[in-house]
């Protein structure tokens, strides 16, 4: 019944009765045309060249322009960077809207154009989203990239921040979500990138070297915090009762978590991997995170025994390292509101 409920609306009659194929999609204005196409991945987008000639360069309009060697087809990889540069002039003569760009590729082969490139991005297209993740630790980051009004997300991978000269310009104010993978970068640097990000709400810092702490102290909208690394760190959250998402995961040595020094009343998420706890009960856990729903421990210890009666958990996942002299003992578990069924795995 649907398959024909669509064909009628994408058929009509003729004058002579018969059916004729209407494209209603086509018809579409550009601009929402622009906005599906931008919802594909860039393969898909360009894939859709064929469907007619209409759509043929319809593509060049999305709202997102991405480069990485994943999309980008062999033919056009000979050229990448003379595809780069014709495409963003192409946005920039057409005065075309620009909300996302990214550039993730194994290694720059030329920081000219890129660094021609992000002020113009930034500054004439007013890009909202910036990603830029490439092996280029000796790339001279452009001073735009910290002083936008436009960046709601900045996403950067691979570079290194550790000599940064002009932190002390870092005006992001509206800058939402930061995401920073596998950078160099020291406590003083990251502490000046954001003191100029007062709205952030989304902080991700994966595999970073350098820091030794993160402090939090004057950004009261933290909602969701994410950290994996090797080392071991000093992690300090002021306001801690905005947090909804909290992911902490060191893979090497294992961390205190303090949890009963901070206020997580609104947490809703909670991951945690090789965190030590007090030796004691998870006895009072459920007063510490009211509103969690979803629980994740990975290879955690320091307890003896593991308490857990909460209302609010929808889903529980325990994992626990046979190899570790100090894995839980026992387990308590009353979670009578979790929709899936509890996850339990030794390994």
């Amino acid at each position: 019944m649907k398959t024909q409920s669509v064909r009628r609306r994408e058929e009509e009659e003729d004058d002579d009765g018969s059916e004729i194929t209407v494209d209603r999609l086509s018809q579409l204005p550009q601009p929402i045309l622009h906005n599906i196409l931008s919802l594909l991945y860039q393969k898909d987008a360009v894939r859709t060249s064929v469907l007619s000639k209409s759509w043929r360069y319809l593509w060049h309009g999305r709202l997102n322009v991405e480069f990485h060697d994943f999309v980008i087809c062999h033919d056009i990889k000979k050229e990448f960077w003379s595809f780069l540069d014709k495409t963003l002039q192409r946005y920039l003569d057409q005065n075309l809207p620009l909300q996302k760009f990214r550039v993730d590729i194994p290694s720059v082969a030329d920081f000219a154009l890129l660094q021609k490139w992000i002020p113009i991005v930034i500054m004439n297209m007013g890009v909202k989203s910036l990603n830029l993740s490439f092996n280029g630790k000796d790339f001279p980051l452009p001073l735009v990239v910290f002083q936008s009004e436009s960046l709601v997300e900045l996403h950067l991978q691979w570079l290194n921040l550790s000599t940064l000269k002009y932190t002390d310009n870092v005006m992001l104010n509206n800058l939402q979500t930061l995401h920073l993978q596998q950078l160099v970068i020291t406590d003083e640097v990251f502490e000046k990138i954001m003191s100029g990000c007062p709205l952030i709400e989304n902080l991700y810092l994966l595999f970073c070297t350098g820091l030794k702490s993160i402090k939090l102290h004057k950004h009261h909208n933290i909602k969701s915090f994410g950290y994996s690394a090797v080392d071991k760190i000093i992690i300090e959250i002021e306001d801690p009762h905005t947090l909804e998402s909290f992911h902490f995961r060191n893979c090497c040595s294992d961390c205190f978590f303090p949890y009963k020094n901070m206020n997580f009343l609104r947490l809703k998420s909670l991951d945690l991997y090789k965190v030590q706890f007090p030796a004691e009960t998870f006895e009072n856990f459920s007063s510490f995170f009211p509103c969690l729903n979803e629980l994740i421990l990975w290879s955690c210890h320091g307890l003896k025994e593991f308490r857990l009666l909460s209302s609010s958990i929808k889903r529980l996942t325990i994992k626990i390292d046979r190899m570790n002299p100090g894995k839980m003992m026992k387990a308590f578990i009353d979670t009578p509101n979790c929709n899936t069924p509890k996850s339990f795995f030794i390994f």
